[in-house]
């Protein structure tokens, strides 16, 4: 199970955060395969994104933040993700957005960070299928999500469907914990959904999820996490799962 592939996703990183909010992900970048960062463009003042203090809502504003995430950059395996466009409200991509904005808003984190944004989270783990077909005429490759989406709300091929369908079982035993691991894919875009970690007891059940979603060689493994969350209060236990993961797949 060498080659399984255990990716840390951290969401909600953006413009407000101080220096060592972002710390930590060199300590994770040296135990996870890959950690994406995935970043708010422009907070508001009703954006869930964690920070205590809203002063900058757009990226430039802070070049301490980004000389910080530059730096992360430099490590082959951190890259970034745009985590929708002000995290406003709930589900905010669970409404049509227009593609302009979705364009003018990746364009400029790809000028700001000087690298390629291929990756999208959506905030709140909601994108109907509207945005989801917007995100693949702009060139993202790949989509990380949770759990998994009604069929109106991806593009009716097989996987989608078959995702679908195995989702809704384990949802109807109320095992929304567990994860279907195959791979979802619709031309140019793959999807992957996550593990959560957000609070202690998911954190306590998501070793014992993972394995009973019987992950298989080369299966790519996703753990959520929100920087302000577990991060803070528990940073040893999360940095120790790609090595327990690893250990109890072995057995």
């Amino acid at each position: 199970f060498k080659m399984v592939r255990i990716i840390l996703r951290d969401d909600d990183l953006n413009s407000n955060c101080s220096d060592e909010d972002s710390e930590i992900f060199n300590s994770a970048a040296d135990v996870f395969d890959e950690v994406v960062l995935s970043i708010v463009p422009s907070p508001r003042e009703n954006s869930l994104v964690g920070s205590q203090k809203k002063y900058f809502s757009e990226l430039e504003q802070n070049p301490k933040f980004i000389k910080k995430i530059h730096t992360l950059l430099k490590k082959n395996n951190v890259s970034l993700s745009m985590h929708g466009l002000n995290h406003s409200g709930y589900g905010e991509f669970g409404k049509n957005i227009d593609i302009n904005k979705i364009m003018l808003t990746k364009r400029n984190m790809e000028r700001v960070f000087k690298v390629n944004v291929n990756t999208f989270t959506p905030p709140n783990n909601i994108l109907n299928k509207h945005n989801y077909l917007s995100l693949q005429k702009l060139g993202f490759t790949r989509i990380i999500s949770a759990f998994s989406n009604w069929p109106f709300e991806r593009p009716l091929n097989y996987c989608y469907l078959d995702h679908f369908l195995r989702s809704s079982i384990l949802a109807i035993r109320r095992k929304k914990d567990r994860r279907v691991l195959r791979r979802l894919n619709f031309n140019t875009i793959e999807e992957y959904p996550s593990f959560i970690a957000y609070t202690k007891e998911n954190l306590e059940n998501i070793i014992d999820n993972i394995i009973i979603s019987k992950p298989q060689k080369e299966t790519t493994i996703v753990i959520a996490t929100h920087y302000w969350e577990l991060w803070k209060s528990m940073p040893n236990k999360l940095l120790s799962l790609p090595d327990l993961i690893r250990c109890r797949l072995k057995h």
